[in-house]
């Protein structure tokens, strides 16, 4: 019963014309494996990271939104509250490496547990790992430690598209802007070429220049499951914030298994 209700808090309440001739096409010139891969290791969460804007659960049985605030600090704290109709909070989730609390404003419980089995128990997501799932949250796409196939070649767009090899023999397909310096687009295939989900990304500039996300949407075809996370506003200015989670003294505590 605590791990449905955790789902329903956190998840749910929780892309020239006119020449007198054709010029001949062109086919870009191929990139080393090696230089893709180090553009991917500048990939950093950032420092500190606060967002505020909705997220959306679709699938077969459930079309659900709501409103959330987060903070996040690197890939090792986020905190999120989410919000009902009219901005009452529903709840607050609280992430670490270390610690998972989430509290039910509707049946005044706080759940406590390891948040590597909490991840585990979402039913669409628990094959992702914890970094990955920080990444997810700020929208940035963290890369594992890949071998890419041989070369790739860039789109007209600057746009690179290329295949790569995790750890456990599992397969990316991945798709790097240049311009943004980001991962736009990754789908994930098992040693037996089932595909697990794919994610994509969108991003703009703010007015200094920096890259933000506007749009995350994780897809798991094996349960016809999106998860969309859309940003409206997006800071730096998580440093100060207190990673606590404030529950009032006649709150009931579940501690989830």
């Amino acid at each position: 019963m605590s791990r449905h209700v955790v789902l329903s808090l956190f998840l749910l309440a929780l892309t020239a014309a006119g020449c007198s001739s054709v010029p001949e096409a062109t086919v870009p010139e191929a990139v080393p494996a090696d230089a893709v891969l180090a553009r991917l290791e500048t990939i950093r969460l950032p420092d500190a990271f606060s967002a505020e804007g909705t997220i959306t659960v679709t699938a077969p049985t459930m079309d659900q939104s709501a409103g959330f605030e987060m903070i996040a600090r690197g890939d090792d704290s986020v905190k999120m509250s989410i919000y009902g109709p009219f901005g009452i909070t529903v709840g607050t989730a609280l992430f670490t490496r270390d610690t998972f609390a989430a509290y039910n404003a509707l049946n005044n419980t706080v759940y406590r547990g390891s948040p590597e089995r909490q991840l585990r128990s979402l039913p669409f997501i628990n094959t992702i790992p914890f970094e990955f799932f920080m990444g997810t949250l700020q929208g940035v796409h963290l890369p594992s430690r890949i071998r890419p196939y041989g070369a790739v070649r860039p789109d007209a767009d600057g746009r690179v598209s290329f295949a790569a090899v995790n750890a456990d023999s599992s397969v990316d397909s991945l798709r790097f802007d240049g311009s943004f310096g980001r991962i736009i687009s990754c789908t994930r295939w098992s040693a037996g070429s089932v595909q697990q989900w794919s994610i994509q990304y969108r991003y703009t500039r703010n007015d200094a220049g920096a890259v933000i996300p506007q749009q995350v949407e994780l897809f798991v075809p094996l349960r016809q499951t999106t998860l969309t996370i859309d940003y409206d506003a997006v800071a730096d200015n998580a440093e100060a914030a207190q990673f606590t989670l404030p529950v009032p003294d006649d709150a009931e505590t579940v501690t989830v298994q």
